[in-house]
């Protein structure tokens, strides 16, 4: 019996990768869902992928914007930058965690000074983007929010452009 038990939390399922996405799009303004997809990515007996690491990250992030008492945001925000840094360390490349933390130290007030990584992910997420020849919606939609944080160089915006007008 008991061994039934350990087996069943140690077999814990992620939820899809796209139910993920869209829980997170829909917990931006609504602490609730924020709670809840937070819950459901921190399960300590299961070691994260890099992708839902990062999730996991930038649902901290989410928390803290949602959480009025300054000492959790700064938690939150500490704990995000965390997780970002170590799924990021794991998939350099990747277009999608690097476009998570991105968004994040965009949205940041500068006076945290959590914006070290801006340049970096604006490069590499342009640079990694300019490699491929198709791309997902959800890579044009990476390519919109790069153009509407108007942190790209003039260079960036015209690969950018190209990505978004492809259809």
């Amino acid at each position: 019996m008991l061994l039934a038990i350990l087996l069943f939390f140690s077999t814990q399922v992620l939820p899809p990768l796209d139910e993920i996405r869209i829980s997170f799009q829909q917990s931006m303004e609504n602490w609730a869902k924020a709670k809840v997809l937070y819950q459901q990515l921190n399960v300590s007996n299961v070691s994260l992928p890099p992708i839902y690491l990062g999730y996991l990250g930038a649902t901290d992030a989410l928390l803290a914007k949602h959480d009025d008492n300054p000492y959790n945001k700064i938690t939150h925000l500490n704990k995000s930058q965390d997780r970002l840094e170590e799924a990021i360390a794991k998939t350099p490349y990747d277009i999608e965690l690097r476009y998570l933390r991105f968004s994040i130290e965009h949205r940041l007030p500068s006076f945290l000074r959590n914006n070290k990584n801006l340049q970096e992910d604006r490069d590499v997420i342009v640079s990694e983007l300019a490699k491929l020849n198709k791309y997902t919606p959800l890579l044009k939609t990476i390519a919109e929010g790069m153009l509407e944080s108007k942190r790209c160089s003039s260079n960036q915006q015209v690969i950018l452009r190209k990505i978004v007008s492809n259809s």
